[in-house]
């Protein structure tokens, strides 16, 4: 394909665009001989599809800074032509020196507000196991009241609920969906504040210590739980609706990251991740606490 273009000026951004179309699509323009922007060593014509027969490979560092990424980690693609190959990655760039803390600046008794700050997002899925590990230790595991134990429950499963809007609102986000991610995270504020109102912060619960926790539920916001919960089931029917079966985001989701059910065994997943891949595996139901085997079994 040709294209004349000598009426346009030399430093018009619309000959920078015709020059950019040219190398992207592999356009012949008459007078124009030179690269726009692609070096000799990059694939001719990348954007045209079905004529591309050589096999082009490519490294593709991304991070340990990138908008995209919430904390500092780095990866390396190896891609074949549009196939990423494998992936190489360097973690643990960031330390943030907790480990040392426990052992050198706080009472043991204060060790679950500390690790309940390695992240912000999952607080309590890190302050009750460090809180059962200790209590264990100590051998006062079998003596916290049932009613902490329900207590415990309900933070955990306010805290992965949130987090599951959370990051089913970024991927629709990242999808180009963002109708759909206002909505998710609208309807995440519900949680949010059901987090407010019965452990006195939106993120950092700090309900939960040694031997139990810290703040009871009041009775009369037990029946504000329950119908919020309510509506948040409404909410998670509609994610569901939206993520299995429209068209566009299935057609974009499918069939990508799939992990096998022996590789899931092999890398230790676990939640939803495992299950999704064949693995019957639960660590509520896993656990020793009798409390949640009862209820969620």
């Amino acid at each position: 394909m040709e294209i004349r273009y000598w009426f346009l000026k030399k430093e018009s951004n619309v000959v920078l665009l015709v020059k950019e179309i040219a190398d992207l699509f592999g356009i012949n323009i008459e007078g124009r001989v030179e690269n726009f922007f692609l070096t000799p060593e990059s694939p001719r014509a990348p954007l045209r599809r079905g004529d591309i027969k050589e096999k082009v490979y490519t490294t593709i560092p991304f991070g340990s800074q990138h908008v995209a990424l919430p904390e500092p980690i780095k990866f390396i693609f190896d891609t074949e032509n549009e196939i990423v190959k494998e992936i190489k990655f360097d973690i643990a760039y960031v330390h943030r020196g907790i480990e040392k803390a426990l052992t050198t600046m706080f009472d043991f008794r204060k060790a679950p507000y500390v690790v309940g700050r390695v992240c912000g997002i999952c607080s309590a899925a890190h302050t009750i196991p460090c809180a059962v590990v200790m209590e264990r230790a100590i051998g006062i595991d079998r003596e916290i009241p049932d009613r902490a134990k329900a207590i415990r429950m309900i933070a955990l499963e306010i805290n992965r609920l949130q987090s599951h809007f959370l990051i089913n609102g970024h991927l629709a986000e990242v999808c180009g969906y963002e109708n759909v991610f206002m909505h998710i995270w609208r309807d995440r504020e519900m949680i949010m504040d059901l987090a407010d109102m019965l452990f006195g912060n939106r993120v950092q619960y700090d309900v939960v210590c040694v031997g139990g926790v810290n703040r009871d539920i009041p009775k009369d916001k037990e029946r504000v739980l329950l119908d919020k919960l309510n509506e948040i089931e409404k909410s998670v029917e509609f994610m569901e609706k939206i993520f299995t079966k429209d068209r566009t985001l299935v057609s974009r989701l499918k069939g990508l990251g799939v992990v096998s059910k022996e590789m899931a065994l092999e890398y230790g997943i676990v939640g939803p991740m495992a299950r999704a891949s064949g693995v019957k595996t639960d660590c509520r139901v896993d656990s020793r606490w009798s409390r949640w085997r009862k209820e969620i079994a």
